[in-house]
């Protein structure tokens, strides 16, 4: 027959006492034991849904950062603004037109100072005629020149970068005649087209004896075909219509044409046309 644990009589203060230090020790440590281990599952469990959650968060994070496309600074150029552009645009524009005027006044100037040459008549608005007047590069008028020789025909005229003239010593037209050949038979005083000073006297394998004056302004005068008796000295001022010396037959390059005097103008370091200094001469009749 099995023992009952309580009886149907009164519990008793010594059997409660008797209970709990047996049996009911081990029913209590039990309990603790259960509702410890309830706790530690409840902690353990809130703690790994925590971790789970912010796992996922990093994740997603991670995943944003790495489809994320990065730029460096300097792959970044910013625009300039437009009211900048502007300014510039419009001081471009400014500098432009400044320079445009520039060009159109000096074109101006420059065509008031050109020459025109075999200027035709133009009719004013009021009927009237403009007559323009031919004006030389040389300013002629300025420079009035004497003829080296008394003779005043030329037996072979300039024709340096102009229409060729004939050579008869050369058999042969030529373009390269930087001045002209006036007669003038051998003996002839040779003078002073104008006032100067002497700069060279010199044997030319061309030209013969040949003398250059320094009238200033750029202007020079030179005198070939002379005889190699001269009758000044280098550095000699001379005035004029000074004589230099005599005609000759000294030039290589002209010795089988007419008895003359080889005559040159420069300007500066370019040869002039002589017949625009000195006016009274004229070609010879063939």
């Amino acid at each position: 027959m099995k023992r009952k644990l309580f009886s149907d009589k009164t519990f008793s203060k010594e059997k409660l006492l008797k209970l709990l230090d047996k049996e009911g020790f081990y029913v209590v440590v039990f309990l603790c034991v259960a509702v410890i281990a309830t706790t530690a599952v409840y902690v353990t469990r809130n703690n790994l849904d925590y971790f789970t959650q912010n796992n996922k968060e990093d994740s997603k994070l991670s995943e944003k950062i790495d489809d994320h496309e990065y730029f460096q600074p300097e792959d970044i150029q910013p625009e300039p603004p437009e009211k900048e552009q502007q300014t510039v645009a419009s001081k471009d524009k400014e500098v432009n037109k400044e320079q445009d005027k520039e060009k159109e006044e000096n074109k101006e100037k420059s065509t008031s100072k050109e020459t025109v040459p075999n200027a035709t008549e133009v009719m004013s608005p009021n009927g009237q005629e403009n007559k323009e007047t031919p004006k030389s590069t040389e300013q002629n008028s300025a420079i009035n020149m004497e003829r080296p020789v008394g003779q005043n025909t030329i037996t072979m005229d300039y024709s340096y970068q102009t229409q060729p003239v004939f050579s008869q010593t050369l058999n042969e037209f030529r373009s390269d005649h930087q001045g002209i050949d006036i007669e003038a038979a051998k003996g002839t005083v040779v003078k002073a087209a104008l006032e100067g000073k002497v700069i060279d006297i010199q044997q030319d394998a061309k030209l013969g004896t040949l003398i250059t004056l320094d009238h200033g302004n750029g202007i020079k005068t030179k005198y070939g075909n002379l005889d190699k008796k001269v009758d000044v000295q280098k550095n000699q001022q001379v005035k004029k219509g000074q004589a230099l010396g005599k005609a000759g037959n000294t030039a290589m390059f002209e010795i089988e044409d007419d008895p003359h005097i080889h005559f040159e103008v420069w300007k500066g370091d370019q040869p002039q046309d002589p017949k625009n200094y000195i006016k009274d001469l004229k070609l010879k009749k063939e």
